[in-house]
């Protein structure tokens, strides 16, 4: 038979290994707390830097030509009959804001038009991603007493922007010959074609 003493005894221990247990237990608990909050970090800098871009090209299936006949009714203007063209312009533009907010496309002719005739290039609305910019009104017109290099703006407003490379995109330029009725008195035949060569520059604008 146990006594009161043993008894006593055997109770006082099981509190201590309770107690024990309970010391264990929150020593495990704040271990992981501290585990968790102790957390170590590093950095690393990734720098990005933009250039100013600003590149155009011209692209064409077939260059745009025009032959001037006789009409089907004596009496009526020459015909003018059309082959070839559009031309396309693509170009990709990053803005320097210190140099200009915006760009701009001209056109100039290495030379005056024939007599009698009037050649109006104009620009389509531009196509692609971001500011393509703007057609511009009227374009180049080109007739007997232009002066090379007088310039046209073709298109304006252009911001940062990528038409895309393929050969019908961008704005489409369209040639429009026409019978020039101030100066048809003075027009005469050739004896091979004509040759116009159409510059267009992308610039400050």
């Amino acid at each position: 038979m146990l006594t009161l003493y043993n008894i006593s005894y055997m109770e006082a221990e099981m509190k201590q290994m309770k107690y024990i247990k309970i010391i264990l237990a929150a020593l495990v608990f704040f271990g992981l707390a501290f585990g968790v909050s102790a957390q170590v970090t590093g950095t690393a800098t990734a720098s990005v830097t933009i250039a100013a871009v600003e590149v155009l090209t011209v692209s064409t299936a077939s260059n745009p030509t025009f032959s001037v006949g006789a009409p089907a009714v004596a009496g009526e203007l020459p015909v003018i009959t059309p082959s070839g063209g559009p031309t396309y312009l693509q170009y990709t533009v990053v803005i320097d804001p210190l140099v200009s907010a915006t760009k701009k496309i001209t056109a100039h002719s290495s030379a005056a038009m024939l007599d009698g005739l009037k050649l109006d290039i104009w620009a389509a609305a531009p196509t692609g991603t971001g500011g393509v910019g703007t057609a511009a009104a009227g374009g180049l017109s080109l007739d007997s007493s232009y002066t090379t290099p007088d310039t046209s703006d073709l298109i304006t407003g252009i911001t940062s922007c990528a038409t895309g490379s393929g050969i019908t995109q961008g704005p489409a330029i369209y040639y429009t010959l026409s019978i020039d009725a101030a100066t048809f008195d003075a027009m005469e035949t050739t004896a091979a074609a004509a040759d116009y060569t159409i510059t267009f520059t992308l610039l400050d604008g």
